[in-house]
């Protein structure tokens, strides 16, 4: 009987709280040391990243008819300092997931756009803090305020 409850519970329960965001912060690394992060991301973490392979063990508990409801964030650190993001993402559209991106922008360039274009991404966020001296401060870089360069390749 108190099997039979739980399992009605834990429905209910999903029904109300339906899963539509899935955040994994797949590298503790960051090529920034932002004044507000409250992560401790270095260049070198001294904590390896996460295994691909172990997050997936992690999500394929999620069944395969609500996969196309969320979208799962790659977020760190700077998840560009992964050589495997694209391959990630890619292997999460064919598991059925939607997938986006949290970067600083550091290490975005066209290459990269496309890349991750051909690897089924849906949306990439930077953040942008004020204009480029105030950008620069918080970002505790002076070069983070490169940002407006990102969009060159839109300008054609």
């Amino acid at each position: 009987m108190n099997k039979f409850v739980f399992k009605i519970q834990k429905q209910i329960i999903t029904y109300q709280h339906e899963l539509r965001y899935l955040f994994w912060e797949c590298t503790g690394r960051c090529t920034l040391k932002c004044l507000h992060c409250g992560s401790d991301c270095k260049v070198d973490s001294v904590h390896k990243d996460m295994p691909y392979n172990d997050f997936k063990t992690a999500i394929d508990s999620i069944p395969q008819n609500i996969r196309n409801n969320i979208t799962v964030v790659l977020t760190g650190g700077e998840p560009l300092l992964r050589k495997d993001i694209a391959d990630v993402g890619f292997d999460l559209r064919k598991m059925g997931f939607r997938w986006s991106m949290v970067s600083n922008a550091m290490l975005y360039d066209e290459k990269t756009h496309i890349k991750l274009l051909n690897a089924g991404i849906g949306a990439v966020t930077f953040s942008l803090d004020g204009l480029e001296q105030n950008h620069n401060w918080l970002r505790n870089s002076p070069m983070s305020g490169t940002y407006l360069q990102l969009f060159r390749f839109y300008r054609r």
